[in-house]
């Protein structure tokens, strides 16, 4: 018996000796959930965590993770926990290769210690997505701005890199492995020795 981990699809093929039968679900094998590869109450407790509830569409898109919306074979969930006291509002959003998911475009709004999620996957076969960018800017005077990019190519390690004023923002990055993953980014308030700005990147090994 070969099962895929997502309960949304199985059950899939059934394998005996070298003769594979696949049923009417075959065709969701090419299809992920990069949510579905985290348990969602752990990122609800995570953004309870950090006093940051995710708003209703984050909430509706990770129901819709969980039971089963499918998605191209490399996809990537960005999940941004912003802890500051600062809403901040899209300024621009693209991608190099790979296409925003049509229903995860980036939030127009961050609102003051919420959480969001968005969603990037590959457009066309044998590719990847690369450099799905967005750049937020604060609605406060001090117009503080952060864009965060994620990559999942064909060929190379997945990547999720932030640049911001460090001395507005202190920045963690965590991103799961594999062909669907999630990167979190999580905004949280600088500490006094920290640089003025920068870039931070994390790529799994």
């Amino acid at each position: 018996m070969i099962l895929w981990d997502s309960p949304a699809f199985l059950p899939v093929c059934v394998s005996k000796t070298l003769n594979v039968r696949c049923f009417k679900y075959n065709i969701l094998l090419f299809r992920q959930n990069p949510i579905a590869t985290l348990a969602v109450g752990k990122l609800l407790d995570e953004a309870k965590e950090y006093r940051a509830p995710f708003i209703n569409t984050a909430l509706e898109r990770l129901h819709g993770n969980l039971f089963g919306t499918g998605r191209a074979t490399r996809c990537t969930d960005v999940i941004i926990f912003n802890k500051l006291d600062r809403a901040f509002k899209l300024q621009a959003d693209s991608c190099d290769d790979g296409s925003w998911t049509g229903t995860m475009f980036p939030e127009y709004e961050i609102p003051a210690q919420s959480s969001v999620v968005h969603g990037a996957e590959s457009n066309s076969f044998l590719t990847g997505l690369w450099a799905c960018k967005t750049t937020y800017q604060s609605q406060d005077a001090d117009k503080v701005k952060f864009t965060v990019a994620v990559s999942n190519p064909y060929v190379g390690k997945n990547s999720a890199t932030i640049v911001c004023p460090f001395s507005k923002i202190k920045p963690y990055i965590h991103m799961s492995e594999g062909v669907a993953n999630t990167a979190r980014f999580i905004l949280d308030k600088p500490e006094s020795d920290d640089p003025v700005a920068g870039e931070y990147s994390k790529m799994p090994v």
